[in-house]
């Protein structure tokens, strides 16, 4: 009996690991898309959540699945139909605005030349009324007709007739859509609906929506406005997304002003994340005032977002041309090497404009990673100078290049700053309590000196 048990017990765990390893043999072919039409029923059933024996008896919990399978393959419909088309469709499109630009085209050519030809009847019927009325017979009918289009009337008709203008029916249409589009905008405001509003102003024809007068409006909506039929969010920023959301569409970015003002929402909104993507998807016109105005937001977010804030206002200022205000966020990132591989690769710095990223960020990170190169880009002599106005920089500064392995080379490659200046600074580490370092300045400084002044007797 009990060995009856046992061999049962092992049965039925057999079953349920093969049921689970078919289970999950039928959800990798359903991911990679490599499903057989002859699936039984119950291994569709292993398939769903793992059902196990109890759950495909309870018709309660089956119920409550299939109505959460059939939500999620609503909601799936729903994006697919809504949210995303495929790329063939997307060519098909292409091909059909091509096609109808060259249409487009034809008719312009179409209806430039109906327009010449009106011209030209307009003035062979004035010259013609002018010949029945004088009378004169001097000239043939043909005569006067030809001298009226070669004539000061037919040249003057080259530049655009403006009564004809006025008769154009495009422009009309055009006109009327402007205007009406003007009006569904103000009607859209005055009843609130600001998400609508904000939709329609972004996508309005010929831009007239997509303007700072416009985006002063939203700018004046108040966010508290208790009969505001949409969400929370803010209107102006409701405006700001969608107005930047469609300047891939329509190659519009806005102007500079507008751009500080999309940013300056979005940043109080803290939205930071926001504008990290309207940057990275080319939407708003960089300036240096959208830079400074994304650095100096860094004194109101947490420590962890400030890295972030820092590359933000370095893009901008990269792009706006502002080298030394880039080079100075990256190393308020950290990014002290390279700064050094920008500012020699891309922004090409002189001697002053190193001396000017030191000014602005008096570290010690900055000032080993300027003496780096060989040879140094700044002087010692100028670092040292630079930071003596912040006495712990120099102080780590110099722990640091008393410990440089190749410290004799350095001081013979750094021309600008003479003997007399390096003993200088031996006097002044041993002023400051750091009596080893003076000692292997002092020590490199002479060794230095001594192989100079060989290479100079050799030379002689």
């Amino acid at each position: 009996m009990l060995c009856d048990v046992r061999l049962e017990t092992e049965i039925h765990d057999i079953k349920c690991k093969r049921e689970e390893e078919e289970a999950k043999r039928l959800k990798v072919a359903l991911e990679s898309g490599e499903v057989r039409r002859d699936i039984t029923p119950r291994q569709r059933c292993l398939i769903v959540r793992h059902l196990t024996a109890e759950h495909l008896t309870d018709f309660t919990k089956l119920k409550n699945e299939l109505a959460t399978l059939e939500a999620s393959v609503r909601e799936m419909q729903n994006n697919y139909s809504k949210r995303f088309v495929s790329k063939a469709h997307k060519d098909q499109l292409q091909e059909q605005l091509k096609a109808r630009e060259i249409v487009h085209d034809r008719l312009c050519e179409t209806n430039n030349n109906l327009k010449m030809r009106l011209r030209n009847l307009k003035i062979a019927y004035e010259a013609t009324t002018a010949y029945r009325d004088q009378a004169t017979g001097a000239k043939s009918l043909a005569d006067v007709v030809e001298l009226a289009m070669a004539g000061q009337n037919y040249r003057r008709s080259q530049v655009a007739d403006p009564s004809m203008e006025d008769d154009d029916p495009v422009k009309e249409k055009e006109t009327q859509m402007v205007s009406e589009s003007i009006e569904k905008f103000n009607q859209l405001m005055t009843e609130k609906k600001y998400q609508l509003a904000a939709v329609h102003a972004a996508n309005s024809p010929q831009g007239v929506l997509r303007t700072s007068e416009v985006l002063e409006q939203f700018k004046a909506v108040s966010v508290d406005d208790d009969d505001n039929d949409d969400d929370e969010q803010s209107p102006l920023l409701l405006y700001c997304q969608t107005l930047l959301a469609t300047v891939g569409l329509l190659g519009v970015k806005p102007n500079e002003a507008d751009s500080v003002e999309c940013a300056q929402c979005a940043l109080r909104h803290n939205k930071l994340d926001l504008l990290a993507h309207w940057l990275a998807a080319d939407s708003l016109t960089c300036s240096i005032s959208l830079g400074k105005l994304i650095e100096e937001h860094v004194e109101n977010i947490a420590v962890r977002q400030q890295r972030l804030c820092y590359s933000l206002a370095q893009t901008v200022y990269t792009q706006s041309g502002a080298y030394r205000k880039a080079a100075v966020c990256m190393c308020r990132q950290g990014r002290y090497f390279g700064m050094m591989r920008y500012t020699q690769e891309v922004a090409h710095f002189q001697q002053e404009d190193y001396q000017f990223t030191l000014e602005v960020e008096p570290t010690c990170e900055l000032a080993l990673a300027l003496i780096h190169p060989r040879p140094p880009v700044l002087s010692v002599n100028a670092i040292v100078t630079t930071l003596q106005t912040n006495e712990s920089s120099l102080v780590a500064f110099y722990k640091e290049l008393a410990c440089q392995p190749n410290l004799e080379k350095l001081v013979s490659t750094d021309s600008k700053t003479s003997y007399e200046r390096w003993i200088e600074i031996v006097h002044q580490c041993e002023t400051l309590g750091l009596h080893s370092q003076a000692a292997n300045i002092l020590s490199a400084t002479k060794a230095a000196s001594t192989a100079s002044n060989a290479v100079t007797q050799n030379d002689g």
